[in-house]
């Protein structure tokens, strides 16, 4: 998912994860994302079953390309294992 295609600063990360095994939210530097190929920046691994709220501060987390995320079962930045249709919400702050 494209969040912004311009350079942009992140403030905060939520996702809630209702599955029954951890999923893995990757944040990507990039103006354009393909899971599994577009460089990680961040891996962040959502619990199955539970809410993560995730504030990066008053000055939050820069991309200077842009801000892309992808979601997967699997934590290895080269992995494209989907996870179920409407699992994984996240909602993101940024400018």
């Amino acid at each position: 998912t494209v969040v912004k295609a311009t350079a942009g600063t992140l403030y905060s990360v939520t996702a809630s994860n209702t599955g029954a095994a951890t999923a893995f939210l990757k944040l990507h530097n990039s103006a354009t994302v393909t899971a599994g190929t577009t460089p990680v920046a961040m891996t962040i691994p959502i619990p199955a079953g539970s809410v993560l709220s995730i504030p990066f501060g008053s000055q939050g987390m820069r991309y200077a390309t842009g801000i892309c995320l992808s979601i997967t079962n699997l934590a290895a930045d080269n992995d494209t294992t989907a996870v179920a249709m409407g699992q994984v919400k996240v909602n993101t702050v940024f400018i």
